[in-house]
């Protein structure tokens, strides 16, 4: 594939489905994925856990679609991490020297 035919694919799909769309459909997938996995091996629900802890240390579009499929623990501790990280670093900052 060329970057030229890439740009035109991606134009396409964007034309042909909405984010919100999108998102709905790979969290389902995420969501189903995840039953299964844990339904076969419970220790899988931290594995996904922790995968989704490691992509949340980062700017990840993928985030919050896995977020949703996960539950709301996983929703819960995203949203504590996003909301006391800039409070650890000041502080960290601060008393860290």
């Amino acid at each position: 594939m060329t970057p030229a035919s890439a740009i035109e694919l991606h134009s396409r799909f964007e034309a042909e489905i909405s984010d919100e769309v999108f998102e709905q459909k790979i969290t389902a997938l995420i969501k189903k994925a995840y039953a299964e996995d844990v339904r076969r091996d419970p220790s899988f629900k931290e594995r996904y856990r922790q995968a989704l802890r490691a992509l949340n240390r980062g700017d990840h579009y993928i985030s919050i679609m896995i977020q949703p499929a996960l539950g709301f623990r996983a929703q819960l501790e995203a949203t504590l991490r996003l909301l006391l990280h800039p409070l650890i670093q000041a502080f960290s900052g601060r008393h860290g020297n």
